[in-house]
Parts: structure tokens; sequence; C-alpha cells
């Protein structure tokens, strides 16, 4: 069987296992075979010359230096910004502690100047906060993408070094098991450490 037919056979019984062309093919005269081919469809295996490995993308991020003195100083920003919305919270809350404590002596005029100061930060709050929280975002996203820079070249490194043909991300790609011997994380965090980037 070629690798054209290989294809459309196991594409046709991935839809036929997803249910998407269930009712129409049972009904079908190809169902007959159909079914013929996908029994005769040899397995997808691991040919001699073709080794696969998984890499933990997440876990160079978290464990490499690169990685912690990127979370390290994503750390400190949010802190920053947490500390700055701390404040407003809290000159929100004295706020409502005037009102309260006013609520007999102070004038209606007062009573509403607090309330509408008090909507005002609360909108200037939510409004920095999910400034803040973009921000955040958006620095994530860069340092994420610095090192994924420097570790696609690692992993290419290593995969030649280590004679595999394919490189697959460890939890994002589907994998469901891997025994452990295959997964090249270590490596790729070891020669990101040596790296001088």
């Amino acid at each position: 069987m070629n690798r054209h037919t290989r294809s459309l056979t196991l594409l046709s019984a991935a839809l036929l296992l997803s249910g998407g062309l269930a009712g129409n093919l049972a009904a079908s005269p190809l169902a007959g075979s159909m079914a013929a081919l996908i029994s005769n469809a040899a397995p997808v295996t691991q040919t001699a010359g073709q080794r696969i490995a998984v890499v933990d993308t997440g876990k160079v991020f978290t464990e490499s230096r690169k990685g912690k003195a990127a979370m390290a100083e994503l750390k400190t920003f949010q802190d920053q910004k947490r500390a700055e919305l701390t404040k407003l919270v809290d000159e929100i809350k004295g706020l409502q502690q005037r009102i309260t404590d006013g609520q007999k002596t102070l004038g209606e005029d007062k009573l509403v100047e607090l309330r509408t100061s008090i909507d005002n930060k609360g909108t200037e709050l939510r409004r920095r906060e999910e400034d803040a929280n973009r921000e955040a975002d958006r620095r994530r996203n860069t340092a994420l993408e610095a090192i994924n820079q420097q570790v696609m070249p690692i992993i290419q490194q290593v995969a030649k070094e280590k004679g595999y043909s394919f490189i697959f991300k460890k939890f994002e790609s589907g994998l469901v098991y891997t025994d452990g011997s295959d997964d090249i994380t270590a490596d790729v965090i070891a020669k990101l450490n040596a790296s001088g980037n």
C-alpha cells in the first residue's frame, strides 16, 4: 500500500471513528470496499531509520536559567502593578468609610461627591487592572518567543546529535504516553543554560 493510500485510509478511519461519515457511509455502496481498505491498512509504525523524541517546552521555560530570569522579571512587574492596584483599592475603601462615618453628618452634596469619586476610582481600578493584565500577557509572550527563538536551534542540534527524525512537544502534540526514554528536555535545558545568548 503506497503512502497516499495509507494516508487516505487513516483519514477515512478517523472520520468513521469520529462519526463524521458513520451515518452516510453505512448506506453507501462504498461501505464494503472502505471497510476492506481500512482492515488491510498497515499500522503506522516507526521505521528503523526514524526515531521520535519529545520535549517539554513548558519545563524548558520554567527550569532553564533564561526562563527563570524571565519569570522573575514578570513577577517583579506583577508585584509592582499589584501594589499600585492595592493602593487604589485602599483609597476606594477610605472613601467608602468616609461615607459610612459621615452618613448623618455630611451634606447630600458631599455624599454625592464621595460616591462619584468612588465610581471614578472604581472605573480607574478596572482599567488599570485590564492594562496590567494585558501588559503582563505581552511581556510573557515576548519572553516565551525570545526563549523559543533560542530553543528551536538547540532542539534541532540535539535531534541531529542523537539521530532523531521527529521531535514533538510533549503535551501540546496530543501525546498520550511516553516512557521518558525519548524525552530530550534535560538536554535542551542544559544546552540553553550553556549558551551565552
